[in-house]
């Protein structure tokens, strides 16, 4: 993969060997990865390696949360969404 690839995860958790991800993420070998799902959910150790990247997922969490709320507070203003999904 070029280290530009981001690789996701949808799938099972199996799929993906959670060792060598890590390596690659902490490497610089990929740029980044998408799980849905990890290797030994739903029962992951707090300790998992993946968990504790500079680039986490608690950073994506917090931001999608704030954008979230300001969504919510802009269209109780009756203004324009900032991210609006058309169906």
């Amino acid at each position: 993969m070029k280290s530009s690839s981001i690789l996701v995860n949808v799938a099972r958790g199996p799929v993906v060997n959670s060792d060598d991800l890590y390596d690659a993420l902490k490497s610089g070998q990929i740029f980044g990865a998408g799980l849905d799902v990890l290797t030994g959910e739903p029962n992951v150790k707090t300790d998992h390696p993946l968990l504790h990247l500079d680039n986490s997922d608690y950073d994506t969490r917090n931001k999608m949360a704030e954008l979230c709320v300001r969504n919510a507070i802009q269209g109780a203003n009756g203004e324009q969404l900032l991210a609006e999904v058309k169906v």
